[in-house]
């Protein structure tokens, strides 16, 4: 990490911000390029669920690259238009 002031080491405070996270981001690559997608969440036990279809270019990619990157986010919201 680049700013070595910013990185969270503590394994509580990350399993908390998983925790109070409303969206999870799944990111990952292929041929094709960059993937990254929403995704509905559940954490348990030091392991992390995602709810996604059995098919699709999520499942394709990862059957070619397993590796991933994810983020989670605190405290956004929908703004209607």
């Amino acid at each position: 990490m680049r700013r070595k002031e910013k990185e969270i080491t503590d394994r509580g405070e990350i399993e908390a911000i998983i925790h109070q996270s409303d969206v999870c981001r799944l990111a990952m690559a292929d041929a094709g390029g960059h993937y990254i997608v929403p995704l509905n969440f559940g954490f348990s036990e030091n392991s992390l669920y995602l709810h996604t279809a059995q098919k699709g270019r999520k499942i394709d990619i990862l059957k070619k690259n397993p590796r991933v990157f994810f983020e989670f986010y605190l405290g956004v919201s929908v703004i209607s238009v």
